[in-house]
């Protein structure tokens, strides 16, 4: 699921928590509503008023081959990072380094990492220019508008 309006062009120039602004861009996926709500209201949008109905949820249809799980404590471990190292909510520093080193790898897809803004909350960050067939992302579905 994704609650945004936000176009890739603006994750690239922007950048965000996993992607550098002008390299590349990543979409980013929250796996339940709460997250997603999270995400953008305390995260991308914060301190900016809404509008009622300013985001759309979509429920995606998603199928990779490679993905990174940043939410399994042996990865973290591996990497020499901690949960929090990468969750500190406006700090892209660490969690930007990697997602930079990932999508330079060229064969990593997505990542999965905890949300920075909803404790056991989980986002799905993809790496589209990388999704090559039989994988995909598919918006499957228009949930509604939020805030209502």
């Amino acid at each position: 699921m994704v609650m945004s309006q936000w176009r890739l062009s603006d994750l690239y120039v922007t950048g965000g928590r996993y992607n550098v602004a002008g390299l590349f861009a990543a979409l980013y996926l929250g796996f339940d509503h709460e997250t997603c709500q999270a995400e953008v209201s305390q995260g991308i949008a914060a301190g900016v008023p809404f509008k009622i109905g300013a985001f759309t949820a979509w429920d995606y249809s998603v199928e990779l081959s490679t993905i990174v799980r940043l939410d399994a404590a042996s990865v973290l471990a591996r990497l020499g990072i901690t949960k929090s190292d990468i969750t500190i909510p406006g700090n892209h520093w660490t969690a930007s380094g990697i997602g930079e080193h990932l999508h330079k790898r060229g064969d990593v897809q997505a990542l999965v990492a905890p949300s920075a803004q909803l404790a056991n909350g989980l986002c799905l960050d993809v790496y589209l220019d990388r999704v090559k067939m039989p994988s995909y992302v598919k918006a499957a579905s228009k949930l509604g508008i939020w805030p209502t």
